[in-house]
């Protein structure tokens, strides 16, 4: 994975707004360890995706899948977790730990 900060989608939007990561060159934003006041690093991303705390399922899904070619054919980096088999995510496994006990 790559180092750095991670940004829902929503999160991003707000940060682009927000005057704190104006950097005065043009209006300019921003986005650095100093002036950013919370984001996910690459270890807590996967962490929550390995949980199903975060994803999609279906149309957004869809959406996601749109998003990332048109990355790849912007040559734009981009950073994608997925989970996907017959396991179930993390959190459902430790509740039916739980429920067995």
């Amino acid at each position: 994975m790559i180092h750095g900060m991670y940004f829902s989608r929503r999160q991003f939007e707000s940060l682009r707004d927000d005057g704190r990561l104006k950097d005065g060159r043009g209006g300019a934003v921003r986005f650095g360890y100093k002036n950013v006041p919370g984001y996910l690093d690459n270890t807590l991303f996967a962490r929550l995706v390995e949980t199903g705390q975060i994803g999609t399922t279906g149309t957004s899904t869809d959406l996601v899948r749109q998003q990332v070619i048109r990355s790849f054919r912007g040559q734009r980096n981009l950073v994608f977790a997925a989970l996907s088999g017959e396991e179930p995510p993390q959190a459902k496994r430790n509740a039916q730990r739980r429920e067995t006990r």
